[in-house]
């Protein structure tokens, strides 16, 4: 069989397709705060989800020919690389929906506290302190395998993390005005985006 050909590739295509609308759901059906105990909101997060956008748009826009591998290296190695997307997107997908479920009516698309906000350490909090944004990196690198260019994977991570660190760079910045000494503890002993690294 032609290494130019990739035999799985439907199925794990769509897969991550699912795992994407497995996302969408719990983020349209989450429980909500009231808007008019919103205390305070870091507007300028929103850079961050631009260049997240940006790094999305290259992956989701440059794609390969439908039933062609990422690249050829013969059709283990496809396999493999197509079993690879499966898995980050089933750990991505764990570490989203149970991070939504420790935050329940504190999580918010922005940067923002709301009344009787609690610092979450819990759950997937004790492996990293930002496991959504993990999470959503861990989807982009599922998608790119499954349906992109390999040349657009690398810039798009770059971008998305560019925008992810500016966003956790405002987050942290209201939990260590709102929680002090006891945010300060929690960052030194948890990594804030990859586990063991940073």
């Amino acid at each position: 069989m032609s290494s130019s050909y990739d035999p799985i590739y439907m199925p794990v295509f769509w897969f991550v397709i699912f795992s994407w609308f497995v996302f969408g759901a719990a983020f349209l059906f989450r429980k909500k705060a009231q808007a008019s105990v919103k205390r305070e909101r870091q507007n300028k997060s929103v850079v961050g989800i631009i260049l997240v956008g940006a790094g999305y748009t290259l992956i989701w826009f440059v794609r390969r020919p439908v039933n062609t591998p990422i690249i050829e290296l013969g059709i283990y190695i496809t396999y493999s690389i197509d079993f690879l997307a499966v898995v980050i997107a089933i750990v991505s997908i764990w570490f989203m929906l149970t991070a939504i479920r420790e935050l329940g009516k504190q999580w918010n698309v922005t940067a923002v506290l709301v009344e009787d906000h609690k610092l979450i350490t819990s759950g997937p909090y004790r492996i990293v302190r930002h496991p959504i944004y993990l999470g959503m990196l861990g989807m982009l690198v599922a998608t790119g395998i499954a349906q992109s260019e390999w040349y657009v994977i690398l810039p798009g991570l770059a971008l998305a993390i560019a925008g992810t660190l500016v966003r956790v760079h405002f987050e942290e910045k209201l939990l260590l005005l709102t929680f002090g000494q006891e945010f300060e503890s929690y960052r030194k002993n948890v990594p804030a985006l990859f586990p063991w690294i940073y």
